[in-house]
């Protein structure tokens, strides 16, 4: 991982992300919480290497959050994972078709999360 690679988390269930972002911050991560409803004015002007969408909480939609940042000129480029739960078939299926560079599938330990986030910043960090 290179200095300076800033994360966004997307979700509204802010205590239940506290064991993920305590993870990413170990490995040298910045990592900035943002409410869905925020998306994408919050990250306007930012230097963002990848988001992170929690689609587990009540007021998480991850194909509207998708849709969203691949709207927005400044968040369009940038790569997003999104998390969904084991049951959700149905998001699983539709992030398919949009600009979700992986899907994560919870419940998963936090190596999983680090793992994908390498994954998808490797080709950037080259």
């Amino acid at each position: 991982m290179e200095d300076g690679t800033y994360l966004v988390l997307v979700s509204d269930e802010p205590d239940a992300m506290k064991l993920p972002v305590l993870a990413l911050e170990r490995e040298g991560y910045s990592v900035r919480r943002v409410c869905p409803r925020d998306i994408p004015a919050k990250l306007t002007g930012d230097a963002v290497s990848l988001i992170i969408v929690d689609a587990s909480g009540p007021h998480t939609h991850a194909l509207k959050v998708c849709a969203a940042l691949q709207s927005h000129p400044e968040t369009a480029d940038v790569p997003v994972v999104v998390m969904v739960d084991s049951g959700d078939e149905a998001t699983r299926r539709a992030l398919s078709g949009t600009h979700a560079a992986d899907v994560l599938v919870s419940p998963f330990p936090s190596q999983g999360l680090l793992e994908r986030v390498r994954m998808v910043l490797a080709p950037e960090q080259r």
